[in-house]
């Protein structure tokens, strides 16, 4: 492309404008002469419009940045809230794991405690039942001594 042409199409990423090339009077002049076109274009108002549109693609450009900028800011903001959900969610699981073990053991601790106390009852009303049963054939043995002692007085 020489230095004499229109400004270059936009070919690259749509958000970037590309550099346009600087131009001078001499340049616009030469360029009037060669199409010819002199009387019915001015160099200095060529110049203007040159420079309005450079100054278009430079505005164009800091939008564009801009805009990436906002778009990489809320792209970030995106996965940073992303990582804190994945941590939450992960600090949510380790809690939900530490109140299932916490549960398990306690469930466990109350059936071995209720397994101790049920055996301990068994214990004492099998020791209760001995008890009563001693009582029992201790009280027989007494009313077979009282008898047999009342038999041996009569013989």
């Amino acid at each position: 492309m020489n230095s004499h042409s229109s400004p270059p199409a936009v070919t690259c990423h749509p958000l970037h404008t590309p550099q346009l090339p600087r131009r001078t009077i001499e340049q616009d002049r030469e360029f009037i002469k060669k199409k010819g076109l002199e009387g019915m274009l001015d160099a200095k108002a060529i110049r203007k419009r040159w420079e309005n549109l450079v100054q278009k693609y430079k505005d164009n450009e800091k939008q564009a940045d801009e805009v990436i900028q906002e778009m990489q800011r809320e792209q970030r903001e995106r996965e940073e809230k992303r990582e804190r959900e994945a941590a939450e969610r992960e600090e949510r699981r380790h809690q939900e794991a530490v109140e299932r073990e916490e549960r398990r053991h306690r469930q466990t601790v109350e059936r071995e405690e209720r397994f101790f106390r049920e055996m301990r009852e068994r214990e004492d009303r099998r020791d209760r039942e001995m008890a009563a049963r001693e009582r029992e054939a201790s009280a027989r043995e007494e009313r077979l001594l009282a008898i047999l002692d009342v038999i041996s007085k009569k013989i």
